[in-house]
C-alpha cells in the first residue's frame, strides 16, 4: 500500500520512486515524455516531475522519459519520481511533448497518441508533412492549442498553455531591445542593464533585475529625446497580461498607466521633469485600432469577430504616433486586417520628420506573415533582433547580432549593429522557453489533469466517434468533450472538425498551380516577343525556345498528401472557428 503522499514535491518523490522504479511496463497504463529537439534552447518538459510522481501514484501509469542534457528538470529528478529514463518510448501508448516531434519518430510509433503543438491547424504549409505523416502512422494527433472550455468550435478558452510566460519572457526581452536600440542611437539608459530573460536563473530574479532598473529610471531620469517613454501593449488575453505583469515590475514610482484615450496628451507634454523618471505603458485591443468601414456605426466586438471584412484599421492613426515600443500580443489571421504596415510605418515616420517616434516592435505571435509586416522572419534566442527598413520594406542587411554568452552582463550590450534608420523588430518563437522552469510547471498543472484518459488504451482502440465519453447516459467511459475535440487525426484520416486543412491545402495547390501558369505565359509572351524582334536569320533558333516556354503552361498542382473525400469547400482562410473576445485577445505563443 502506498503511504499519504506529501504535499512537498521533494518529499513526495521519495516516497513514490522506490516504490515503483522497478515495476513491470505494461503498455496499457504507460506514457512518455519526449525530449525536445527543435532548438538547444527549448528547456521545457510538458510534465515535471512532480507531476510524474503524483501521475504514477494517484493513476497508477507507468512513465517513460527520454533522456535530455538541455531539459531544465534533471534526467535524476525523473528517475527519483519513479519513471524510468530510457531513449525506447515505443511501450508507450500516449507520448507527450511541447514542440514538434521528429517525422522519423512518428513513423517508428504508429498508432500511438501523440500531444504536443502540432502547428498545423492553419494548414501551415511548413508543417504539412508532420501531419501526413501523422495520418500516414495512424496516429492520434491531440494539440495542446485545441484544448478549451467546452470542448466545441465556438471560442472557448484555451487550458493547456504557456501563455502568460511568452508575455512575460517577451516583455523583458522587449524592453532590453529598446534599451539596445536607443543606445545604438546615442541615448544610453537604465534599460540597457537588462539582460535577456534566458540569461535570470528564474522569473523572480529577472523581476528584480527589472526594478533595479525603474529605481534608476526614477532617480537618473532619461533624455528629454526619448521622453515620454510609451510603451503599448497589444492583447488583453494571457499573453498581454503576463506582458503588463512584468513591466509593472519596474515598479509603481516609475510605471505610470495611461488609457489609449489620452495618450496624445501625454506624448505631446513638454517641460515636465516627471515624464524623464517614468516609463508609461498603454494596453489595448481591437476596439482601439479598427473602425467600421464606412464608419458610420459603433463598433462591436462580436460583428468584428464575425466580419472582419467590414472593418479598417486606424491603429497608425490613433496609436502608432505616440508609441516608442509596440508588444503585440494578440491573436491574428489573415482575415482581419493588418495592424501595422510598412508604408504605414513610412507615413508616420515622413509626419515625424523622417524617423517615428517608435523605435522597438516585439511581436509575440510570432506569425509570419502576420498582424505586423515588419515581421518578416521568426527570430532565434541568441539572435532576437533586426533592424527594419520600412521604406524598402525588408530587413537591413547585417543588422542582426547575435550575442555571446559568456556569462557576464556586459556580453549582452552589443548594439552596433542597432544603428540607423528604421525601427528594431523582436520574433522570438519559444519565447516561454526562457523561463523554462517556471513555465513547465505552470503547463504540467494544465496538462496532468488529461493524461490518464489520454493513456487509456481501451478508449484510443475505438472508432474517433465512439471515443467521447458517453458514461453520463449510459454509455462506455471515454475523452472529455474538452480532449475529443482537440484530436486532429485519428485513424489514418484528419477528424470531422479539421477536415477544413483539405480545403486549405488544395486551394494553397491552386494557387501554386495558377501562379507557374501565369509566370510561365510571361515567358512564353516574351519569349515571342524576342523571336519576332529578331533577325530573320536568327529566328529560327528562337522558336525552340518559344515552345518549350508554351510547354511548361500547364503544370500539375503539388499533391496534397491527405485524401479526403468529404470535404470540397475552396478557402484560404485558417480554422472555421468562431473565436469569442476572450479567445481573441490572447495569442497564446509556445
Amino acid at each position: 500500500p502506498v503511504p499519504p503522499l506529501s504535499p512537498d514535491p521533494a518529499v513526495l518523490l521519495d516516497q513514490v520512486g522506490p516504490l515503483l522504479r522497478n515495476a513491470p511496463i505494461s503498455m496499457q497504463r504507460c506514457i512518455g515524455i519526449l525530449r525536445e529537439t527543435v532548438s538547444h534552447h527549448e528547456r521545457r518538459a510538458p510534465l515535471t516531475p512532480s507531476s510524474v510522481a503524483r501521475l504514477i501514484a494517484n493513476e497508477g501509469l507507468e512513465v517513460l522519459v527520454q533522456p535530455s542534457k538541455h531539459r531544465v528538470f534533471a534526467d535524476a529528478d525523473y528517475s527519483r519520481a519513479g519513471a524510468r529514463v530510457t531513449d525506447d518510448l515505443s511501450p508507450a501508448s500516449a507520448i507527450f511533448g511541447v514542440k514538434s516531434i521528429p517525422i522519423d519518430l512518428i513513423r517508428a510509433l504508429p498508432g500511438r497518441t501523440l500531444a504536443f503543438f502540432s502547428h498545423t491547424i492553419k494548414g501551415q504549409e511548413a508543417n504539412m508533412p508532420l501531419l501526413d505523416a501523422c495520418v500516414e502512422s495512424g496516429v492520434r494527433l491531440v494539440d495542446y492549442e485545441c484544448i478549451k472550455t467546452a470542448g466545441v468550435s465556438e471560442g472557448g478558452q484555451r487550458l493547456v498553455a504557456f501563455g502568460e510566460y511568452a508575455g512575460k519572457a517577451g516583455m523583458i526581452n522587449a524592453l532590453r531591445g529598446l534599451g539596445l536600440r536607443l543606445a545604438a542611437q546615442g541615448y544610453e539608459t537604465p534599460l540597457l542593464d537588462l539582460m535577456p530573460a534566458h540569461a535570470y536563473d528564474s522569473y523572480a530574479t529577472a523581476t528584480a533585475a527589472l526594478a533595479r532598473v525603474g529605481q534608476r529610471v526614477t532617480k537618473e531620469g532619461l533624455q528629454t529625446e526619448v521622453t515620454p517613454l510609451i510603451v503599448g501593449v497589444h492583447g488583453q488575453g494571457r499573453v498581454g497580461q503576463g506582458a503588463l505583469e512584468t513591466f509593472a515590475a519596474l515598479g509603481q514610482d516609475v510605471v505610470k498607466q495611461v488609457d489609449p484615450a489620452h495618450l496624445a496628451s501625454v506624448a505631446d507634454a513638454g517641460g515636465d521633469d516627471s515624464l524623464s523618471r517614468s516609463l508609461f505603458v498603454t494596453s489595448f485591443g481591437p476596439e482601439h485600432t479598427v473602425e467600421p468601414d464606412p464608419p458610420r456605426r459603433s463598433f462591436h466586438v462580436g460583428e468584428y469577430l464575425a466580419h472582419p471584412e467590414r472593418f479598417r484599421t486606424v491603429f497608425h492613426k490613433n496609436l502608432l504616433p505616440y508609441l516608442t515600443c509596440l508588444v503585440h500580443a494578440a491573436y491574428w489571421e489573415p482575415k482581419y486586417p493588418r495592424l501595422l504596415t510598412a508604408a504605414q510605418l513610412a507615413e508616420d515616420a515622413a509626419t515625424a520628420g523622417g524617423q517615428p517616434r517608435l523605435r522597438m516592435i516585439a511581436d509575440l505571435s510570432c506569425d509570419v506573415p502576420g498582424a505586423l509586416e515588419p515581421l518578416v522572419r521568426t527570430t532565434a534566442v541568441d539572435s532576437p533582433y533586426y533592424l527594419f527598413d520600412f521604406h524598402a520594406a525588408s530587413e537591413v542587411e547585417g543588422s542582426r547580432c547575435t550575442t555571446t554568452l559568456d556569462g557576464t552582463p556586459e556580453c549582452y550590450k552589443h548594439y552596433g549593429n542597432f544603428a540607423g534608420d528604421g525601427v528594431l523588430v523582436m520574433g522570438v518563437d519559444i519565447l516561454p522557453a526562457e523561463l523554462p522552469r517556471e513555465s513547465s510547471e505552470h503547463f504540467a498543472t494544465c496538462l496532468e489533469p488529461f493524461v490518464p484518459a489520454l493513456a487509456d488504451t481501451e478508449t484510443s482502440a475505438r472508432s474517433y466517434h465512439d471515443q467521447l465519453d458517453t458514461s453520463v447516459v449510459g454509455g462506455p467511459k471515454g475523452l472529455p468533450r474538452t480532449l475529443w475535440s482537440s484530436v486532429v487525426t485519428c485513424g489514418g484520416e484528419l477528424t470531422p472538425r479539421f477536415e477544413y486543412i483539405d480545403s486549405i491545402r488544395a486551394a494553397r495547390g491552386r494557387e501554386t498551380a495558377q501562379a507557374a501558369l501565369q509566370s510561365s505565359a510571361l515567358t512564353a509572351a516574351a519569349v515571342a516577343q524576342e523571336a519576332s524582334a529578331a533577325p530573320p536569320g536568327l529566328l529560327g533558333s528562337s522558336l525552340p525556345r518559344a515552345q518549350h516556354a508554351h510547354s511548361t503552361l500547364a503544370p500539375r498542382a503539388p499533391p496534397l498528401g491527405i485524401a479526403s473525400s468529404r470535404s470540397t469547400e475552396s478557402t484560404t482562410s485558417a480554422p472555421k472557428v468562431a473565436l469569442d473576445p476572450e479567445d481573441w485577445h490572447g495569442r497564446e505563443e509556445v
